[in-house]
């Protein structure tokens, strides 16, 4: 199966809403199905979530040697090999990839509902997540924007929603 990431929205009613339901819903069909996703994606911790996380067997970045890429990984994936396109390679080195957690996401959505750092903590403690101090929330925060490149909550918020996360 050769899947996008998007999904363009027209007149028929979508039971899917990305390629990447698509790719989850066709492996509960069909654990064995071999999978390659053709997308314009280019973010290191989507690439490493789709491949680890999804087990897609080739990762090709619509590019300008996309068809040419295409055309390698399906033999690549005929042959029981991965194949990713060589300039995205480097998303699936653990050092230079930062990997989101649950905890992560739970904490950019209450930052987007407007929630404070007391308050988030808060949130935190009645679900029973941890870490859940208000030094512990800042400290993630501020790695996040470190790794986000965001200057403060409100870019970090948009960052992350630009990148699908929240």
């Amino acid at each position: 199966m050769i899947s996008d990431l998007s999904f363009v929205d027209n007149f028929n009613v979508q039971k899917l809403a990305s390629g990447e339901d698509l790719i989850k819903k066709a492996k509960e069909l069909q654990p064995d199905l071999k999978v390659i996703v053709f997308s314009i994606e280019d973010k290191p911790y989507r690439i490493q979530h789709l491949c680890k996380e999804l087990s897609v067997d080739a990762y090709v970045w619509k590019s300008i040697h996309g068809q040419k890429d295409l055309k390698r990984a399906i033999k690549a994936v005929n042959e029981n090999n991965f194949f990713i396109t060589p300039k995205l390679a480097h998303s699936l080195r653990t050092i230079e990839t930062f990997e989101i957690t649950e905890y992560d996401v739970s904490l950019l959505k209450y930052l987007a509902d407007g929630m404070d750092q007391r308050e988030i903590s808060k949130e935190f403690k009645d679900k029973k997540m941890k870490p859940s101090s208000v030094s512990s929330v800042e400290k993630r925060l501020k790695i996040l924007k470190e790794n986000f490149n965001a200057n403060n909550p409100t870019q970090l918020v948009a960052i992350t929603k630009d990148f699908g996360l929240i």
